[in-house]
């Protein structure tokens, strides 16, 4: 049976978008082992008081994914063993 090229359309533009999603995923996995070290030391030297509410709201956004990945997963390691 065919389906209605409307219904193909949404189709498509809903797994185009879930792929870009899981790109910019990817992406951000890769950049957390760079980033997220440079966080927890800035917050240990940031004196502004602003700077370090930002900095505190991106290490508590970030913590659950850099445990997970870190520990549970390994996924860290073996990206840098491929390095």
């Amino acid at each position: 049976m065919k389906q209605p090229s409307c219904l193909t359309g949404s189709m498509t533009r809903l797994v185009k978008r879930e792929d870009r999603e899981w790109k910019d995923l990817d992406t951000m996995l890769v950049s957390l082992p760079r980033i997220y070290p440079i966080i927890e030391r800035e917050i240990g030297e940031e004196r502004d008081e602003d700077e370090l509410k930002s900095l505190e709201a991106a290490r508590e956004w970030l913590q659950p994914v850099w445990m997970y990945h870190g520990y549970e997963t390994g996924r860290f390691r073996m990206m840098e063993e491929e390095e």
